[in-house]
C-alpha cells in the first residue's frame, strides 16, 4: 500500500527533521509541502488501515529522538495525525478529533508522487 500521512505539531521541530531525515537519505522521510508536514516511508507498506498507519506514525515519531539521541532543550509541541491519504484506493482518511475517529473522504487525485 502506498501512504501518505499529514501531521501537525512543533514546526521548528519538524523542520529540523526534515533536515536530519534528508541529510541522512533516510526512510521514512518527512517533508513539507506548502505550509504542511507529511510522513511517507517503506513503514507503511504494508499496513492496511488508517488506525494501523495512525499507530505507527505515533510510535515512530515518539522513538525518533530517542534513536537519534536527540537532545532537546525545549518543550516539543505535541504533534497528531491529521490526514491519511490512500494514494491506491482513492481515498484520505480525515481525522475527527472530537469523535476520537477517522472519517473516510474520496480524493481527486489519489496519485502519490513519489
Amino acid at each position: 500500500m502506498r501512504w501518505k500521512i499529514q501531521i501537525e505539531g512543533d514546526k521548528k521541530y519538524f523542520e529540523d527533521l526534515c533536515n536530519v531525515f534528508n541529510t541522512l537519505n533516510f526512510d521514512p522521510k518527512i517533508y513539507k509541502d506548502d505550509e504542511n508536514y507529511y510522513l511517507e516511508g517503506s513503514i507503511f507498506e504494508k499496513s492496511s488501515d488508517e488506525k494501523e498507519i495512525s499507530a505507527i506514525t505515533t510510535t515512530f515519531l515518539d522513538l525518533v529522538p530517542v534513536i537519534f539521541n536527540f537532545k532537546i532543550e525545549r518543550v516539543i509541541e505535541p504533534f497528531k495525525v491529521i490526514v491519511i491519504f490512500d494514494g491506491e484506493r482513492g481515498f484520505k482518511y480525515v481525522f475527527d478529533p472530537k469523535k476520537d475517529f477517522f472519517h473516510k473522504v474520496p480524493i481527486e487525485d489519489a496519485v502519490l508522487k513519489p
